[in-house]
């Protein structure tokens, strides 16, 4: 069973794209590959173009010269429903603004949002800085 995950991008003129992630939206995985890869409006918004994914790795690009598809795909490369898997394109869901989308969004376990230059992670109880969740976690990791 999956992780479910979200991942938003605000753009400039202050809509908000949503796409859907199926496998490994927790923190420590999702949150820290878009913390770590995604860093800037135009990775992020890059990585929301194709629509739904089925896993979020480093790069949203394949090497041509090598296969890539659900069956088959590159390691450090995201898996999309419709470019890897041959299923039909389902584009992002679009929102006028962020407190619109944060109030109707498609919630799942962890939703990501990038917007003023950083990404934030909601799990149900608000909006919190992923760098600073990451942060809070790794700190507990020592604790225990």
């Amino acid at each position: 069973m999956g992780t479910r995950s979200t991942i938003a991008v605000e753009h400039a003129d202050g809509t908000v794209s949503q796409v859907y992630c199926h496998w490994d939206g927790y923190l420590t995985h999702n949150g820290q590959i878009l913390v770590d890869h995604y860093d800037t409006q135009k990775k992020a918004e890059l990585l929301i173009l194709l629509g739904e994914m089925s896993s979020l790795r480093p790069k949203c690009i394949p090497d041509p010269a090598k296969t890539h598809n659900s069956d088959n795909p590159q390691d450090d490369v995201t898996v999309y429903y419709s470019r890897d898997g041959g299923e039909p394109f389902v584009p992002p869901s679009l929102y006028p603004t962020v407190d619109n989308y944060k109030k109707n969004l498609q919630g799942e376990e962890y939703d990501y949002l990038f917007t003023e230059g950083q990404w934030e992670v909601s799990n149900g109880r608000g909006y919190e800085l992923v760098a600073q969740a990451l942060e809070i976690a790794k700190l507990r990791e020592t604790d225990e």
